[in-house]
């Protein structure tokens, strides 16, 4: 009998290791797809919006910012809209509603889970797999709305610096 090469065998090790990645994708994608089109609709509902008076939007402060801090934010400057608005609003209502969907999904169904369980994976392996797809779908709707933010910004004749976007999506 002739042995099949070590690499016939790594192929096919790392063909189930990608499909395992993309079972978890296939059962995120809705909700991922979903959040993505949301927050995209609200970035484009911020510049409709755009010149907003935040003493009347906001009479008694907004979610991610205290009292002190919205006194700085009413001046009427464009970067202080977008921090309200975009990053202390709409981004801390949506991201943990979407977070949370995202991690649950998949997993609703017994035969969901039952598959899921009968692939010849450890435990381990399936839960890492699928926070690291959830991570990078996170990381991703909290970042690429944003730079739409940025990219949105000159058709009401304004700048919002990428660099700012980026440091205010990590936080």
């Amino acid at each position: 009998k002739t042995k099949e090469p070590r690499t016939s065998r790594r192929t096919s090790k790392e063909e189930r290791r990608i499909m395992l990645w993309y079972k978890s994708w296939l059962d995120t994608r809705r909700w991922f797809f979903l959040g993505m089109c949301m927050l995209a609709a609200q970035a484009l509902a911020l510049y409709v919006s755009y010149p907003m008076d935040p003493v009347t939007s906001f009479p008694n402060g907004a979610l991610g910012v205290l009292p002190d801090e919205m006194a700085q934010l009413r001046t009427g400057d464009f970067r202080g809209y977008i921090w309200l608005r975009w990053f202390s609003t709409t981004m801390l209502l949506f991201w943990p509603v979407f977070v949370i969907a995202l991690a649950g999904t998949g997993l609703e169904s017994r035969a969901g889970r039952e598959y899921l369980l009968s692939l010849p994976f450890t435990r381990r392996r399936i839960v890492l797999t699928r926070l690291w797809v959830v991570f990078a779908q996170i990381a991703a709707f909290t970042v690429l709305p944003s730079l739409l933010v940025c990219a949105l910004a000159p058709l009401v004749g304004q700048r919002y610096p990428v660099g700012d976007a980026l440091v205010h999506s990590l936080i």
